[in-house]
């Protein structure tokens, strides 16, 4: 794990923070998973009581550690938002139509008109996926697009979790079968865990400031301690 410490209290608060790996078994530190609906745990409390970290352990310059805090948030938000919809796990929304092509296809105008909107948006991720990678290649840090990328991925992954639930029908509850009959694989337990999807990794309320502030331009929430140093601005 990555933790940023504060190790300058004189410089404003978006500085003299520097940036360190934490080994998480070491002494001092306590992980109390919370479990989630689904049976599983993706998150936890984790309470920091007398540990230490190495000076080694250090990452960067002393006092850089806010910029690449932001580095490895927009990391995270990419490598959450790709491959399977539950955070790179499970089916995806390409899995789904191929479910729903096997058998048929549906008559109902309603379902129809709820996957033709999940294609489109299955291929606008695809697109920006593209784009992610264009940058990588040539060395860019992912920007913007990564929390374009993961409020969009989420959103979109509790779509395709919510719809193979109504693919599958209330008869589910009896039969354990996934949508329109086909096996259950990671349906049952997508749909569950999805919930999840939009707060873990940065929560969608996160992302649309980031996007207003960074993307739109709008402006920030009026902060009267901006530019002071950390030990002067209220806590």
């Amino acid at each position: 794990r990555s933790s940023d410490l504060r190790t300058d209290p004189t410089a404003p608060k978006h500085r003299g923070i520097s940036y360190f790996i934490c080994p998480m078994d070491q002494p001092g530190i306590d992980i109390r998973p919370i479990r989630e609906m689904s049976g599983g745990h993706h998150f936890n409390e984790v309470f920091f009581d007398g540990a230490r970290v190495p000076a080694a352990n250090l990452v960067g310059a002393p006092g850089d550690g806010w910029r690449l805090a932001r580095v490895t948030l927009g990391n995270e938000r990419v490598s959450l938002s790709g491959g399977g919809a539950l955070w790179g796990m499970g089916p995806d929304a390409y899995a789904l139509f191929d479910i729903v092509r096997e058998r048929g296809g549906v008559t109902d105008p309603v379902r129809r008109q709820e996957l033709a909107s999940l294609y489109i948006e299955a291929e606008i991720l695809r697109l920006i996926r593209l784009r992610t990678v264009s940058a990588a290649i040539k060395g860019e840090a992912p920007g913007p697009e990564a929390s374009i990328r993961k409020l969009l991925a989420d959103e979109h992954g509790q779509k395709i979790m919510g719809l193979a639930k109504d693919l599958v029908g209330t008869g589910a509850m009896l039969t354990g079968e996934g949508p329109m009959g086909a096996p259950v694989d990671m349906w049952h337990f997508g749909y569950l865990f999805a919930r999840a999807l939009t707060i873990g990794g940065g929560t969608t309320q996160v992302q649309r400031n980031i996007l207003a502030e960074r993307v739109l331009g709008l402006p920030h929430d009026i902060d009267p301690h901006e530019g002071r140093p950390w030990t002067e601005s209220r806590r």
